[in-house]
């Protein structure tokens, strides 16, 4: 069974799905699709879907949108949502041609109905030029006749069966729902890598496709971290669009924008860059790394790290740029030692470091 790459589905509930490292860190995995929901029923509209898709497109993956519906068998109200969902993925950025789904999870009315409303629906999604898809979990296959679906719109299958509720890396392609000979994806776990978000195998390309285009840019922050009280950044940027922009720059703000400090910078040979993007021009000579002082003000803060190519020596003007985002309020200690001495002092040892912890001197233990 053909296997186009993982997809993940998000909503609201991932918030952290508008940063662009976080879905670094899932195509590193494996993942070359994001699937976001944009609205349910006829009022509700998901606040984070034009970030969450922004950032989907940035990392060069393929993206999908869906809507959760609340119609049931009423196939006015089914025109009504798809209507809905229709001028979201126009405003929130989905691409005309994407694949658009039906999300059909309520397990109520009557499968004619059902089906009658589900084609609906679907026909409106074709319509505006979005590739529709019929999604519902296979132990709901009773309430609806997805061979009717197909036929009246040409709508392949997303289907839901998860063998197990604990997190899982891959699909246990045993227990494959034989719903349809058209079933385009399989939702196989609500907790991929055990990070409790869907995960779904795409079997056909349809959630992946857009992502086998030639990629032309493309860049990753690889590391963050301290040395002697100064915040070291590094990692690559490569793009079509730095062609006439000689100067390269490694700026930070806040997650508002307000910046807090710019270097100028040379950049490094990637060689591993180069070999693993061929199409990217310059990718050989594309590394950044900056290294500034930690102040009080970044203390506490979500940071962007932009790598910047501008035709400006002073680092504005026209400028093109790769952004991730620092979370700057990490904290962790560990209580090592308590122990009592001949039976009066009471010794307790251990550690305790924290982002938020610059501008703080004083050092004390609390009983």
């Amino acid at each position: 069974m053909a296997n186009y790459g993982y997809v993940l589905d998000v909503s609201a509930f991932q918030p952290q799905a508008c940063y662009f490292n976080f879905w670094e860190k899932w195509e590193a995995r494996g993942v070359k699709g994001g699937i976001v929901k944009l609205t349910e029923s006829t009022w509700y509209v998901n606040e984070y879907a034009a970030g969450q898709i922004a950032a989907i497109k940035h990392e060069g993956l393929a993206v999908s949108g869906y809507h959760f519906s609340r119609f049931r068998g009423n196939s006015y109200q089914a025109v009504q949502e798809a209507n809905l969902a229709i001028a979201c993925a126009h405003q929130m950025g989905l691409p005309q041609g994407a694949p658009l789904v039906l999300d059909y999870e309520e397990r109520l009315g009557y499968r004619a109905s059902n089906t009658q409303a589900a084609i609906a629906f679907l026909k409106c999604i074709k319509a505006a030029g979005y590739v529709p898809v019929f999604y519902s979990y296979s132990g709901m296959a009773n309430l609806w006749d997805y061979s009717a679906i197909h036929q009246a719109t040409g709508a392949v299958l997303w289907i839901a069966a998860y063998p197990t509720m604990s997190g899982v890396t891959s699909p246990a392609m045993g227990y494959f729902p034989s719903i349809s000979d058209t079933t385009a994806a399989w939702q196989f776990t609500d907790n991929f890598f055990g990070e409790h978000i869907d995960g779904s195998i795409d079997l056909t390309g349809v959630f992946t496709g857009m992502a086998e285009q030639k990629i032309t840019s493309g860049g990753h922050l690889d590391d963050c971290h301290f040395e002697d009280d100064k915040l070291v950044v590094g990692g690559w940027f490569a793009s079509d669009k730095a062609n006439g922009k000689g100067n390269h720059y490694v700026i930070l703000t806040d997650d508002q924008g307000h910046e807090f400090a710019r270097q100028s910078v040379a950049l490094l040979p990637r060689p591993d860059v180069a070999k693993a993007f061929p199409d990217i021009p310059g990718a050989d000579q594309s590394g950044f790394a900056a290294k500034f002082d930690y102040t009080a003000g970044m203390a506490g803060k979500k940071l962007r790290v932009y790598f910047r190519y501008t035709d400006d020596p002073a680092g504005n003007g026209n400028a093109t740029d790769y952004v991730s985002m620092v979370d700057m309020t990490q904290s962790a200690a560990y209580l090592d030692n308590m122990s009592v001495s001949f039976g009066k002092r009471l010794y307790v040892a251990g550690w305790f470091a924290s982002d938020l912890s610059i501008g703080k001197l004083n050092r004390f233990v609390i009983l």
